[in-house]
């Protein structure tokens, strides 16, 4: 069985400026791909290393990708959220956007987001928001095969600043 927890952020600021809804930016492990069965259209998605050195990398929805950077290739070109720039090194194929929430969590707009390792996102980037700095909000599993993932929100919260 696959998991990866998440962390949704909401960013205060964001390069390059879009008219359209701004992405949301979430932090989880490189096995999210897997869980969620994604595809790329370019680049790659990020590794255990990166995730492991909180590396300032990110891999963008479609919706993003255009919002922010247009149609051309988007590898290798840059987006600052909040103050931190983040590489592009991957951008995904368009997903279905009916997205099953618990519990009222608004249902994202998976092809609206800016996907980066988790540390990185617990690491670089302060939720003055949440006063919980830790604070994991939702968890994708796979379960097997054949077996649609599913998503529990607000299951874990860690209320120390240490790791398990």
């Amino acid at each position: 069985m696959a998991i990866t927890p998440r962390k949704r952020f909401k960013p205060q600021k964001l390069l390059p400026k879009t008219s359209q809804e701004q992405p949301q930016l979430i932090g989880v492990l490189p096995n999210f791909v897997e869980i969620n069965s994604l595809k790329l259209v370019e680049g790659r998605f990020f590794t255990e290393e990166e995730n492991t050195a909180s590396a300032p990398v990110c891999v963008l929805g479609e919706t993003t990708k255009v919002n922010l950077l247009g149609y051309d290739k988007a590898v290798g070109k840059y987006v600052k959220v909040n103050d931190t720039w983040l590489q592009v090194i991957g951008v995904l194929t368009p997903q279905a956007t009916s997205d099953t929430d618990v519990e009222g969590v608004q249902a994202m707009n998976r092809n609206n987001l800016v996907i980066s390792p988790l540390n990185t996102v617990m690491r670089r980037f302060e939720d003055n928001t949440s006063y919980l700095k830790d604070e994991i909000d939702g968890i994708y599993m796979k379960v097997g095969p054949g077996v649609d993932s599913i998503e529990t929100a607000n299951v874990v919260q860690r209320h120390s600043g240490g790791h398990p």
